[in-house]
């Protein structure tokens, strides 16, 4: 992988066992980040959008604070398990982080068409930008779509066509 990016991880056979062995995740995304470059904040979050417009952010959201900048590495992951959204992280720095929200909307009752996208291969990571590494989206005219979730990063306009969209991003700063 390139320098000051983030990719996505394809789970181990062992760790796909053991997501069906716990039973009720039906969605699990695992990612790797490294830089070179300093950075002293660690943002991963799901926020949701409806009809292309920022309804509610910060729905799951992790934030770790380093004391000085460092050159950053570290893995997670995201879990949905019914209408819970987790994300768990380990940084180089020996932290382990974990947030959850139970409280999450499934608008698959009301939705034609769901569909859900994750990063495919790597994206570069900057001080401040956002990476989109997952999408889930829903529409109830059940005409959809699909775009490379990294496009939602520099036009979120594409969003406008669907209903309903959560989406996972990255940011370092």
């Amino acid at each position: 992988p390139p320098k000051n990016s983030i990719w996505r991880l394809e789970p181990t056979e062992d760790q796909a066992e053991m997501l069906s062995l716990m039973g009720g995740v039906t969605e699990a995304h695992f990612f790797e980040f490294s830089t070179t470059e300093p950075y002293t904040n660690t943002e991963i979050l799901v926020e949701r959008y409806d009809n292309g417009v920022l309804a509610e952010e910060n729905l799951v959201k992790l934030h770790t604070v380093q004391d000085e900048p460092l050159p950053l590495t570290g893995k997670f992951g995201v879990t949905i398990s019914g209408n819970t959204w987790a994300i768990a992280m380990r940084d180089s720095c020996g932290g382990g982080y974990s947030h959850s929200n139970p409280e999450m909307t499934d608008y698959a009752g009301e939705a034609v068409g769901r569909m859900s996208a994750p990063l495919n291969g790597s994206a570069e990571v900057t001080a401040g930008r956002e990476v989109v590494l997952y999408a889930r989206l829903y529409s109830t005219t059940g005409v959809m779509r699909s775009y490379d979730v990294a496009g939602y990063s520099d036009n979120p306009a594409l969003l406008e066509s669907y209903d309903h969209a959560y989406l996972v991003k990255f940011r370092l700063s």
